[in-house]
């Protein structure tokens, strides 16, 4: 197999140690787990691009080994284009037997299981991601045009409430100046007294 689950495959030098575990395994391979099989990472040559490939497959499985047999590989690549439901999947489409389901996937398989035929419900995996990709960008922009609101409606809020009960720096400056020259005469004037009352005491005693 291309994929893996990482949880499960076994190697020793690079060979799959536990192939029917892995087989077994594959309706369990998530995001989290999946991973390419080590094999084929070492010996790319191990891609099984024939119909059928005596060396890499039970030979049980195997009747037709033709040179240059890429039927296989055009097979997947073919499904670029085929039309398939990937919206539904993690929604009603759970496993790989819900993808050929007439009431779930709707997709068929064709030409002795090589081929599957697509659902006119679907859409291609490319368009899918496209359109999400579309649609984040979408979202992004709003989400940003929102805070950015916000934002604005914040700083407005602010600033009527400083309005009212909030306290301005420079009208405390202008004030706190004020005062300070007003205590300076004061102070003035309370010299000025205490010395008229020393004269006028001074001069009652003489």
């Amino acid at each position: 197999p291309f994929f893996v689950n990482s949880q499960v495959a076994e190697y020793s030098n690079g060979n799959l140690l536990n192939l029917d575990a892995v087989l077994a395994a594959e309706k369990d391979i998530t995001a989290e787990n999946i991973s390419i099989n080590a094999e084929i990472l070492k010996d790319v040559m191990k891609i099984k691009t024939r119909t059928h490939d005596n060396e890499f497959d039970y030979t049980q499985n195997n009747n037709i080994d033709g040179e240059s047999d890429g039927e296989r590989a055009k097979a997947i690549a073919a499904l670029r284009y085929t039309l398939i439901k990937v919206q539904d999947f993690g929604i009603n489409i759970n496993e790989r037997k819900d993808l050929f389901d007439p009431l779930k996937g709707g997709s068929t398989l064709t030409d002795n299981g090589m081929t599957i035929k697509g659902n006119t419900n679907g859409t291609t995996i490319d368009n899918y991601f496209k359109d999400t990709i579309d649609k984040l960008g979408v979202q992004a922009q709003e989400a940003k045009r929102i805070v950015k609101n916000q934002q604005s409606l914040l700083d407005s809020f602010n600033e009527s409430r400083l309005s009212i009960s909030g306290v301005s720096l420079d009208e405390e400056m202008a004030n706190l100046i004020q005062f300070q020259h007003a205590y300076q005469a004061n102070a003035r004037i309370i010299t000025v007294v205490d010395q008229l009352l020393e004269v006028i005491i001074n001069g009652i005693i003489r």
